[in-house]
């Protein structure tokens, strides 16, 4: 018993652990069911293997960087992906324990294994101590914070909705026949960088520094794990990007593409378009989507255009229509695109809310009686 009074139990005492069968590269776009890997992002697949709730814990990453999903339904997995399941539902709620996990994350970075690649094991993860209130107190603090995530995937699922609508009439109106340009005619590509890290001075003030981890499933980038101080961006002004730049990833998850919403910086890893007609931004976040898709194409086919300098993604073949066709495309996709932005907004505001009550909640410093009080 912890100072609470709720019971301290090891993790593989109340679940069952299993792996998904398959490779990483089984995904299928447009797939029926969802496929869960050690990536981020969730794929889909045409068959499934699973059909129940569960916690999907990524088994390795590269960083040290674990992520967690819950879902309920038909799903498949990847070999090196943790398919948890309660052992009784009637003690353990599954989404309690999804939320407990997340914040043992840090935790689980540290007791993790490897060098080039760091892997989490049952040793590992079977004596995970974990605080069990009643049953009850785990579906009431389950249910505060899903009632958050609740909103947010409401708001992912609406813009999911509005970018494809706009992207709808974009491949409406920009057909083949256009004239082909280089993506350089466009704007201005720059190729990020990260300052030295030796040098403090350079981080934690308050300009984006985006890495790929923060574009992923975003339109927009609100936030970014890490920022930059002045003092870093005059290291290398010439790196800075306008809002409504586009970033598009060049390497490790490549394809990616995301808007700026402020002046930010990029790492190496991400080439970047400075639209040169402002009136003509959102065709060229949609013609560098479509461009997008051909880069992860062949990246996850082996291709060298993985690792696409400034050079070879600057010269990429793109279709540059006539300057009012572009004009008029942006008028139409504006409102789509700015209700996004709100949308998101209002999701990485509802996120730090989550985030700072999790902790309060999971330790029972903030008993659900007294927020219900």
């Amino acid at each position: 018993m912890n100072s609470n009074g709720w019971e301290t139990v090891d993790l593989s005492a109340i679940v069952d652990i299993k792996t998904g069968k398959l490779d990483s590269n089984a995904a299928i776009e447009n797939g029926k069911y969802l496929f869960f890997t050690c990536s981020p992002e969730t794929y889909r697949i045409n068959n499934y293997t699973f059909d129940t709730e569960a916690i999907l814990l990524a088994g390795n990453n590269a960083n040290g960087i674990f992520p967690i999903k819950h879902y309920t339904g038909k799903f498949n997995a990847y070999q090196r992906t943790y398919v948890i399941t309660a052992k009784k539902s009637s003690t353990l709620y599954l989404k309690y324990l999804y939320y407990q996990l997340t914040t043992q994350l840090s935790m689980l970075q540290e007791f993790s294994i490897g060098s080039a690649t760091k892997f989490l094991t049952m040793r590992i993860l079977g004596p995970l101590k974990i605080p069990l209130p009643s049953f009850s107190e785990q579906r009431a603090i389950a249910g505060i914070l899903g009632a958050l995530d609740d909103k947010i995937e409401l708001n992912r699922r609406m813009n999911a909705t509005l970018e494809a609508m706009a992207r709808a009439v974009f491949r409406q109106w920009f057909v083949d026949g256009e004239e082909v340009g280089q993506v350089k005619d466009l704007g201005e590509v720059i190729t990020g960088k990260t300052p030295p890290t030796n040098d403090r001075e350079n981080y934690g003030g308050e300009i984006p520094f985006i890495t790929i981890p923060d574009m992923h499933g975003k339109m927009f980038v609100i936030e970014t794990g890490k920022t930059l101080s002045l003092h870093g961006v005059q290291t290398q002004r010439n790196k800075t990007l306008p809002p409504f730049s586009i970033c598009i990833s060049c390497i490790a998850t490549p394809g990616l593409v995301s808007m700026t919403t402020k002046y930010s910086q990029t790492n190496q890893q991400i080439n970047s378009l400075i639209p040169k007609d402002k009136k003509s931004t959102y065709y060229c976040y949609f013609a560098l989507r479509e461009l997008g898709y051909e880069i992860r194409a062949r990246g996850s086919g082996g291709s060298v255009l993985l690792n696409l300098n400034k050079g070879q993604f600057e010269t990429m073949p793109i279709p540059i229509p006539s300057a009012d066709l572009m004009h008029k495309f942006n008028k139409f996709a504006e409102p789509f695109l700015l209700q996004i932005v709100a949308n998101e907004k209002e999701s990485h505001t509802l996120a730090s809310l989550r985030d700072s009550m999790l902790p309060k909640l999971m330790s029972g410093e903030v008993r659900v009686k007294d927020v219900e009080g």
